[in-house]
């Protein structure tokens, strides 16, 4: 118990990760921490009934800096992704990334728990990661950390939003009024990705993944 309160006193800052219940429990234990969360988030909590919503003390739009005294970390909203309030964190002078959710190696997640995730913004979010070169990307809820499973990562979602666009824009050059909302229905058997084949799930999961894609370029979101 002592290891807890000395977490608890000394525990000042508690960033969300994104709006979802199980990122967002039991800040009220640490008395007078800031709470931080990105404003997209705050009238989601209005809406859960499943457990007590936490007070935020502190919202930003875009980027949030917390400083630890020896280094600064930075909070950033880089786009709708898992959830609409995703936060990533940046220490630029340890030069390390960290998000949640966002991704897991060589591994395709169960597309049920993927249903309110917009896939194009997901691949804003880990292209921006990618593009600040990191030497330390860490995921929480992944099954390993790396920079590569990073990159990989967004390479895979590159690329599907690459085919399915084309479909896209196949079913708009056919003139055919139905054509691109019928396509939702169908693109999730027309598209596949043999490259990825031997990722965990993928013969269960992808056509699930592709049906998200399609929704998130179609409808955005």
């Amino acid at each position: 118990m002592s290891n807890i309160s000395a977490s608890r006193s000394s525990s000042t800052s508690f960033p969300f990760s994104h709006e979802h219940f199980d990122r967002i429990g039991g800040t009220e234990v640490f008395d007078g921490a800031e709470i931080i969360m990105q404003e997209n988030g705050l009238d989601i909590l209005k809406l859960s009934p499943l457990m007590p919503m936490p007070t935020v003390t502190t919202s930003f739009d875009d980027i949030h800096y917390v400083d630890l005294g020896s280094q600064i970390v930075e909070l950033h909203n880089l786009s709708v992704a898992d959830g609409v309030a995703p936060t990533v964190a940046r220490v630029a002078d340890s030069n390390v990334v960290f998000s949640v959710d966002m991704y897991m190696r060589q591994e395709l997640f169960p597309h049920e728990f993927k249903e309110d995730t917009n896939f194009v913004g997901s691949g804003i979010v880990l292209n921006t990661l990618v593009d600040w070169d990191p030497a330390y990307a860490i995921n929480g809820h992944s099954n390993s950390n790396s920079v590569e499973a990073l990159r990989e990562n967004a390479e895979f979602l590159n690329e599907l939003q690459a085919k399915v666009e084309a479909r896209f824009q196949e079913a708009f050059a056919s003139r055919d009024a139905s054509a691109p909302v019928e396509l939702l229905f169908t693109i999730p058997d027309e598209i596949e990705m043999p490259k990825y084949s031997g990722w965990k799930n993928y013969d269960t999961v992808f056509p699930g993944y592709v049906r998200r894609m399609a929704l998130s370029v179609f409808n955005g979101g």
